[in-house]
């Protein structure tokens, strides 16, 4: 039986510096959930003030979910809000300043009144929309993802001060076809240039998929662990 989020904070706080975790689901994913992918771009282009109405209503009950799971204990707001796809945006960026900035900003909200940081995933391309997620408040970004377009070291340089990258190992080319030496290499070299000055948060970029053996994962993480001390 999965265990609620009782439970998991109450395991997790018995062992000294881990954070816990609740994962928080967007506006754009909520519609999306039920409606899927093509309906909900399909209602956000054609009905503009009933997708915004369900992203606000929809939002409001999330920030709820929030305040409660602050109370059992959680320490990170991780909201999930998948808005790009390769290279760009799945909407234009006018949609997400008028429809999705002002109600995510309902969940941010919710955790900064009781000063709990905020983290971000979403896949694909938001290079457009970076600036709106430092202005919602947003602490952590994941998972950056590289093969969708983004820069993460880029990122690192123009923002490593306002936001922490949670991410760095690509899970569609690297882990499962990579050898032995370019995932090594690779995995150095993200945290050569995305651990100093803090700020970097080592994981996949996603959920790790069954091409992956799980030597591969591991070798990854014993590199990882090996170069993260300062």
């Amino acid at each position: 039986m999965p265990a609620g989020v009782k439970e998991v904070v109450s395991h997790h706080k018995e062992e000294k510096g881990r954070a816990v975790f609740v994962q928080i689901v967007g506006p754009y994913e909520s519609a999306q959930s039920f409606l899927g992918t093509e309906n909900t771009l399909l209602e956000m282009a054609l009905h503009k003030e009933e997708m915004k109405l369900f992203f606000y209503h929809s939002c409001q009950w999330w920030a709820r979910v929030v305040e409660n799971c602050i109370d059992l204990g959680v320490d990170v707001i991780h909201i999930s809000d998948d808005w790009g796809q390769n290279k760009v945006l799945l909407f234009s960026p006018k949609d997400w300043w008028g429809m999705i900035y002002p109600n995510v900003k309902i969940i941010v909200d919710a955790a900064k009144k009781r000063k709990v940081p905020v983290s971000l995933h979403s896949d694909g391309c938001i290079d457009d929309v970076i600036d709106g997620v430092l202005k919602l408040g947003i602490n952590v970004l994941h998972p950056v993802q590289e093969s969708a377009g983004m820069d993460q070291l880029k990122l690192k340089r123009k923002y490593g001060d306002k936001l922490t990258i949670y991410g760095g190992l690509d899970i569609t080319e690297l882990l499962p076809k990579g050898t032995e030496e370019e995932i090594k290499k690779a995995v150095r070299s993200k945290m050569l240039n995305l651990k100093p000055n803090g700020g970097f948060i080592f994981c996949s970029s996603h959920t790790i998929q069954p091409d992956t053996t799980l030597e591969r994962v591991n070798l990854a993480y014993q590199i990882a662990f090996k170069e993260s001390w300062y």
